[in-house]
């Protein structure tokens, strides 16, 4: 599958890796989500995703990492972050022991999505 995408990016046969981001998300998450998120919080979102790991670990990348990937500060990216929890799409259950970070869980945001893909989208 990564093959595919490289290709279709024009990258030739390399093995990196993609975000597998559902298209129904991207589609309806402005106007047909029940708490609609801005586009500062798909940035977000969409970073915090890229950290999602394969053993079923929550993500933990730090604020000033998040901040620098989105080009915002770090208090702009700790506002996104409760308003995301606010709305019930992000909890942050702890903190990584390790690398003294936040663990993000983004399973209200999951289960909005499951909802979406039960309405007809276009």
């Amino acid at each position: 599958m990564n093959t595919f995408i490289a290709k279709q990016w024009g990258l030739g046969d390399r093995q990196i890796s993609f975000l597998g981001v559902p298209s129904v998300f991207l589609r309806g998450y402005s106007n047909r989500m029940e708490k609609p998120i801005s586009t500062t919080e798909m940035a977000f979102v969409l970073h915090l995703m890229s950290y999602s790991r394969p053993d079923g670990n929550l993500p933990h990348p730090s604020i000033g990492t998040l901040a620098k990937l989105m080009g915002k500060t770090p208090r702009t990216v700790q506002r996104v972050s409760s308003s995301l929890q606010k709305k019930g799409y992000l909890r942050i259950p702890a903190k990584d022991e390790t690398f003294e970070t936040n663990l993000y869980d983004l399973g209200g945001l999951r289960r909005e999505i499951r909802e979406l893909l039960n309405d007809d989208l276009p």
